[in-house]
């Protein structure tokens, strides 16, 4: 049965009104502003593995009405699993772990996002200073803990009323912007914390989130980002277009594409260009409505020395990632 009017209202009031944020206590108040601004950002899907630590971050997520959430126990298949979900969709989603080993088991998956240039955002639980490097439980040197195969590392410190809240909201949007960025990729938001990490009541100093109203009273996010725009030069435009106006034998090859759109590109490209196309698996250009110019099989075609040395392409145009075949 679909909604009633009723329903309707709940659920428009519940996105577009003013955000309410939890004010329990520092913590509660620090994680409702990073799960807002994410979801402000367009990262409304989370993986979440539970954790006394992370458990400001998953309440915040939960109680959250745009959230899209599911709960995974094993850090490791979560990772993976956001993974997927952004390669599906280019959009990142947002990992949320305890602190210790929990957050060491997102490594496999944190390295695959890397090298594929696959947007995710892992918000890791921490202890705070204090604690660490005195043998405390599930505490582990968590900073910079993925060393390179991050597009941007950010330590938190813990929640502080001495701390503005635009810190909070800047932050969170420099590694949207660092996610989703050229090249995009994973980032890595530690997060420290002090007790209490239930949402129990502890007094906040009133007005601290006064420096922050108008934003409260807006749906989009703090801080936005001009999209970059490139542009190849008219001396190269006029280069690569003597270069295929020569061609007799050009073909089109399409390397691992990220997002849909770009597959969608590469399709109109190739109607265009009227050339026969090599597509890697992992183009996307294999499924669907396939070209009527793509070369089916060439992998295996390219085995036959006799076809090669006969049908050899003197001009090769290749866009997106790398290819899987070692005889490209």
């Amino acid at each position: 049965m679909g909604r009633n009017r009723k329903q309707d209202i709940e659920l428009y009031q519940a996105f577009f009104a003013p955000v309410k944020l939890s004010d329990e206590n520092i913590n509660m108040y620090w994680c409702s502003l990073i799960v807002e601004e994410l979801v402000r950002n367009q990262v409304v899907y989370f993986c979440i593995s539970p954790g006394s630590r992370s458990a400001p971050l998953a309440v915040a997520a939960a109680r959250h009405p745009a959230v899209d959430m599911i709960v995974c126990y094993d850090e490791r298949g979560a990772a993976f699993h956001a993974v997927g979900y952004a390669k599906a969709c280019g959009r990142p989603a947002a990992l949320i772990c305890t602190s210790g080993t929990a957050a060491a088991n997102y490594f496999p998956a944190v390295v695959e996002a890397f090298m594929d240039y696959v947007p995710l955002i892992v918000l890791t639980a921490d202890r705070p200073p204090e604690l660490q490097d005195t043998a405390a439980n599930q505490t582990i040197f968590q900073s910079h803990l993925y060393g390179h195969h991050t597009r941007w590392f950010v330590n938190f410190p813990c929640p502080d009323s001495a701390i503005s809240s635009k810190m909070v909201l800047t932050t969170v949007d420099q590694a949207v912007y660092k996610a989703k960025g050229n090249p995009a990729g994973p980032v890595h938001i530690n997060c420290m914390f002090r007790e209490p990490l239930a949402p129990s009541p502890a007094p906040m100093p009133s007005g601290y989130s006064r420096d922050i109203r108008q934003w409260q009273e807006k749906d989009s996010p703090y801080t936005c980002y001009a999209e970059k725009t490139s542009r190849t030069a008219s001396s190269t435009n006029d280069r690569l277009r003597a270069v295929f106006q020569k061609a007799t034998r050009p073909m089109l090859a399409v390397g691992r594409l990220r997002r849909h759109e770009d597959a969608k590109a590469a399709r109109g490209l190739a109607e265009k260009l009227q050339w026969p196309v090599y597509a890697d698996i992992a183009s996307g250009l294999r499924l669907g409505n396939k070209s009527k110019y793509l070369l089916s099989h060439f992998d295996l075609l390219m085995l036959s020395e006799k076809l090669m040395s006969k049908h050899q392409p003197d001009v090769i145009l290749q866009i997106g990632g790398r290819m899987t075949s070692a005889r490209y």
